[in-house]
Order: C-alpha cells, then sequence, then structure tokens
C-alpha cells in the first residue's frame, strides 16, 4: 500500500508513460512536458534526443523492447499515435524508429520476431528481426481488423497469438 519516490528529482508535469529497459538497467518515463526521463540507480535524468513531443492532455505513451537480430541491439520503442514512433538505448538515447511508421501508431508489441503497432483500425508489422523495416516492400505486414468498427484500442501477445483490443 502507499507508494515510494524514486529519486529526488521533479519531471515538470506528469508521467504519461513508465517503461522497463532491458530487464531492469533503467526506467524511462515520458512526461506531460513532452520529455523523456531515464534513471538508472539516484535521480530522473532527461534522455538525450528525447524533447519537444506533444504536451497534450490525453497524450499517452506505450513501450516495447524489441531485440532484432539484423540491428543487434535492445531497442526500447515508444508511441503515443501523434508523434512519429521513437526508439531509445542506454548508449544512444532517443530518435525517431526508421522505417516508415506512421505518427499515428499506437500500442508496440513484439511478435515472433517481428514488431506490430495499430494504426487506427489496421496492425502494421515490420520485417522478421527489423523493427526499423515495415511495409509490404521491406518485407512487413498490413492487416486491416474489422474494417469501420472503430479504432484498436490495445494490443498484446501470449503465446504466440495476438489479442486485439477494439470499441
Amino acid at each position: 500500500r502507499g507508494y515510494a519516490r524514486l529519486g529526488s528529482t521533479d519531471m515538470a508535469g506528469g508521467v504519461t508513460g513508465l517503461a522497463d529497459y532491458d530487464a531492469g538497467t533503467r526506467l524511462i518515463a515520458s512526461a506531460t512536458d513532452g520529455k523523456w526521463y531515464e534513471r538508472a540507480s539516484g535521480d530522473w535524468t532527461a534522455v538525450t534526443g528525447a524533447t519537444g513531443y506533444d504536451t497534450g492532455a490525453d497524450t499517452r505513451w506505450s513501450f516495447a523492447m524489441f531485440y532484432g537480430a539484423t540491428t543487434a541491439a535492445n531497442l526500447l520503442v515508444g508511441c503515443n499515435g501523434i508523434d512519429a514512433p521513437q526508439k531509445y538505448t542506454s548508449s544512444a538515447g532517443a530518435s525517431a524508429l526508421g522505417g516508415g511508421w506512421p505518427a499515428t501508431c499506437k500500442y508496440p508489441t513484439p511478435w515472433i520476431g517481428r514488431l506490430i503497432m495499430a494504426d487506427g483500425d489496421t496492425i502494421r508489422g515490420s520485417r522478421v528481426n527489423d523493427c526499423e523495416q515495415m511495409g509490404r516492400a521491406n518485407g512487413g505486414f498490413e492487416i486491416q481488423v474489422d474494417r469501420g468498427s472503430g479504432d484498436i484500442t490495445g494490443l498484446t501477445t501470449f503465446a504466440g497469438q495476438i489479442t486485439i483490443f477494439k470499441r
């Protein structure tokens, strides 16, 4: 019950997303000031390159870890459906995720060696082992889910199966 404060540095505004990077090596938080912050231990510090994101009151970030054999890196991928999807590594900070993912993508989720995201009522998937290559021309895929019945509101995977949430 209750709560525990992590560090003594205040982030400007509220937290809009929280992620665990690389199995507990650090925490990443997005905030209403349009920035990301990281904490390995001690205080929170601003993430290099992670600034200028949407500051709307309803903006929420979702994150997922992805390891691709072609990139040989643990990437934390973050999306909010407004700004271009971002990638984070502890050595390089944050930058735009390559591959032409639409800014409207949400809910990044690893699935059988691919990264999938929701974009309206469509599931978009990357090339196998490379989340920075998406679209059919690059070995990815797009599947429209129950066209016209509303946007996808969440994604998760379990035992190799994708669970899609819609309104």
